[in-house]
């Protein structure tokens, strides 16, 4: 459990981050972009990105492989 402001972590997919800043889920650099912000105007001290895939109902994998590994899911 945190004890101090500076051990509150909190974790957000790239996905929220980039709608916070009007972006496409899928738009890499505008995510960037959107992160660089927060970094400059909060009390965020980092961000860590991790590959993982994030799909929902409006937004399924491209490939057929993954399509069929998320329906199995």
């Amino acid at each position: 459990m945190p004890r101090s402001p500076e051990e509150v972590q909190i974790s957000v997919s790239s996905a929220p981050i980039a709608k916070l800043g009007s972006k496409r889920y899928y738009d890499l650099i505008g995510t960037l972009e959107v992160m660089k912000k927060v970094y400059r105007e909060s009390i965020v001290d980092g961000f860590e990105l991790q590959l993982q895939p994030e799909w929902d109902s409006e937004n399924p994998p491209l490939t057929d492989t993954q399509f069929a590994d998320w329906t199995k899911t």
